[in-house]
């Protein structure tokens, strides 16, 4: 019997708890700052693997916008590039070749 298992399980069990509540306040969030016209047209590009980059000037906002698409896709997951918030020096990276969801806080 391996007594470290517990503290797996324990430990599993917190992640996934962290996991619901992060995602029960970024889908809030989401619902709150867009239309659905806007949702589902972003839901849709996430679901077709479209290269989707959100914009917006409110770290806050941006990071929840970015980081709600993955749970409401659910049962399906997102297997490409994940980045809320992506740097001004690396700007380039939008011109990459393959789907992502990147955030950024200006055009």
């Amino acid at each position: 019997l391996d007594c470290s298992e517990p503290t797996e399980v324990n430990a599993k069990l917190a992640a996934a708890e962290e996991a619901l509540s992060l995602s029960v306040w970024t889908t809030s969030t989401t619902c709150r700052v867009l239309s659905l016209d806007t949702l589902l047209a972003l839901l849709t590009g996430v679901l077709l693997e479209k290269q989707v980059v959100i914009v917006c000037p409110n770290l806050g906002v941006l990071s929840a916008v970015v980081l709600s698409l993955i749970p409401m896709i659910r049962p399906f997951q997102w297997q490409s590039l994940l980045l809320p918030v992506l740097p001004a020096k690396m700007i380039d990276f939008l011109d990459a070749p393959v789907p992502y969801i990147v955030g950024i806080q200006h055009k």
